[in-house]
Parts: structure tokens; sequence; C-alpha cells
């Protein structure tokens, strides 16, 4: 039986940020410059840090920048929605005092859309959904953030979330970022013409047959978020640990058996306290994977392309068969 790790917000933690979202509108009401307090939506994993990321948007259309503040998604300690309300208040009133902010917006703006405009058209457009401004306590005392909506590895659009720490680095990430959605947006139409969602490679593939997954569920789980881990095998479901996770357009896999003392990472197999001459390992370089080790996930005629043996561990990295997945 498989055992999957719970992969949203703990259902307490949503619970409380609910209660602390609506105290905090029925005290801001009424007040100018800004709509309610909302969770701002993003792809999962795209916002670096583990935080849930609450937005209010500006009632004047002449305003352009929002609200942004963040909330740990973990902190050892439990602190009452009241502390929490009370910062957020804070943060939005500190907010509110920032003349330029609407002139850092405009320039944040201007920058995004010239970078994202070879990519803006056709199918798939990308696009900039939102800037935001996120008070801060380090020096110059707030974040710009901007949120772009792209295609991400798993081949759907969704959002993400850029924190601009510095202009010259994030000039180089948007020069990334169109980068990926132009290649993205190729493997996407290939994708389409066959009636896939992507690709699995042959590992990935023997996994979750092995865990008792079905292919169904495989889908359902991978539509909207890069990566699920699960636990399978033996009395406790613990024998084996895994990870699915897309990659650029290819499901593939992160699995271990440690009682065996083997894992294997994307294309790369690694086993401890292995014994094999030197001459084998040469020898092994283009061949089948099959020729030297019987494996249960990683097929007999997956190509060796490297073979190394560091201090009693051995390090062979894989090129693998991709299938199409529908």
């Amino acid at each position: 039986m498989v055992r999957f790790e719970q992969q949203d917000i703990d259902p307490e933690l949503k619970s409380e940020i609910g209660a602390i979202l609506s105290c905090a509108n029925d005290i801001w009401k009424g007040l100018d410059l800004l709509g309610d307090f909302s969770l701002a939506p993003a792809r999962h994993g795209s916002d670096r840090g583990n935080f849930v990321h609450i937005r209010a948007v500006p009632l004047s259309e002449a305003d352009k920048c929002e609200f942004r503040f963040d909330m740990p998604l973990q902190y050892n300690t439990r602190e009452p929605v009241s502390i929490w309300v009370e910062r957020l208040l804070e943060a939005a009133a500190a907010f509110r005092d920032l003349t330029q902010r609407e002139e850092w917006s405009r320039s944040l703006r201007r920058l995004i859309d010239d970078a994202i405009a070879p990519v803006a058209d056709g199918l798939h457009p990308a696009r900039l959904i939102a800037i935001g401004l996120k008070v801060s306590d380090v020096s110059p005392g707030y974040q710009m953030l901007a949120d772009i909506e792209t295609l991400g590895e798993h081949l759907r659009m969704g959002i993400h979330r850029h924190r601009v720490d510095d202009i010259g680095v994030f000039g180089s990430e948007l020069a990334d970022l169109v980068a990926d959605h132009a290649e993205r947006k190729r493997l996407r139409m290939l994708a389409d013409v066959c009636g896939a969602i992507g690709w699995i490679d042959d590992v990935a593939l023997n996994l979750v047959d092995a865990s008792s997954m079905s292919r169904s569920d495989l889908v359902a789980r991978l539509n909207d978020r890069p990566a699920i881990d699960f636990h399978f095998g033996g009395d406790d479901d613990d024998d084996y640990v895994g990870e699915l996770v897309w990659d650029e357009g290819v499901i593939r896999c992160l699995v271990g058996e440690w009682t065996a003392g083997w894992t294997f990472d994307r294309s790369e197999f690694v086993l401890s306290e292995c014994v094999l001459p030197e001459t084998l390992l040469v020898a092994w370089h283009g061949r089948r994977f099959g020729d030297l080790i019987e494996h249960p996930l990683i097929p007999g005629d997956a190509v060796v392309v490297r073979a190394e043996l560091t201090d009693g561990t051995l390090h062979v990295d894989l090129e693998l068969a991709e299938r199409l997945l529908k």
C-alpha cells in the first residue's frame, strides 16, 4: 500500500489563517486605499521560503501596486491570532504611507513587460499578473514582488512568484524565465499533438507500478504540483521512500531502499558497499545496465553513460527511455 506525505497546508494552520484574514478584514473595513485581505495564488513551490502569502488589492483603479504580507507555514511556537492580525495591519499601514510605491511598481512593470514580450503572444502566453510590495524589516524597508503566469515544468500554466532583491539579478531571472517558457511551449505543443500531458521515464513508470499507484492517481496528483512524496513496501509501508517530480515535461523519480543501501535520483544510481573491478566499470560504459546489475526498478536496457567506484560506493549515470503519458 502506498502512503503519501501531506502536500498542503495543515488543516489547523489553515483554520488559523482564515481567522486572521476574517479578523483583519473586519478591523480594516472602511479604511482607505486597500480592499480585503486574501491569499495570493501561486504555483506550488514557486515562492522560495515556506510562506503563506497575503495580498490586498488597491481600491483605486489608478493604483497598480498590491500590498503583500508573508506568514510562515511552520513555526515552533503558535502565536495568537491577535498577534498576526496586529502585524498584518501594521504592515498595511506602513504600505499605505510609502508614497513611492506606485513609481517603483511602474518601473518594475515596464521592465517585466519588455522582457516577456517575446513569449507574450500565441498559445500559452506569458503574462504579468500583479506587482506587489512587501514591507520589510531590513534595508531598504520593502521588497518588490512580481507574479508572472508561465508554463511550469509540468507544462501547465500557473503563477510564479518572483522576489526582487536586486534588479540586475532579476533581469537575469527574467531572461531565464523567457527561455524556459519558450522551450516549454514547444514541449507542450509536442505533447498536445500526441494527446499526452507529457512524458515519464522508465524508472518512474516502474516505481508507479511497484507502489500500486494507479496511472490516473498519478496524473491527478501531479496535475497542479511539481512533485509528490510517498512511502511503500513492507509491513509499515516504509521499505521504499519515493518522490515523483516533473522535470521539463518529463516525470522522473527519486527513490531509495535504505536497508539495501541504494538510491536513485533522476538518472543516477548509487550503491554503497560495492566491489567491482575497474576493468568491468570501463567496459560497462555505453552498455546495458542489466549486464552487471539486476534491479527491481531500473530496466536492464538502460544505457550506462558513466560508472565510477569511489571509496566503495558505486555511482552510475543512466540514459533512460521516456514514454508518453496520457
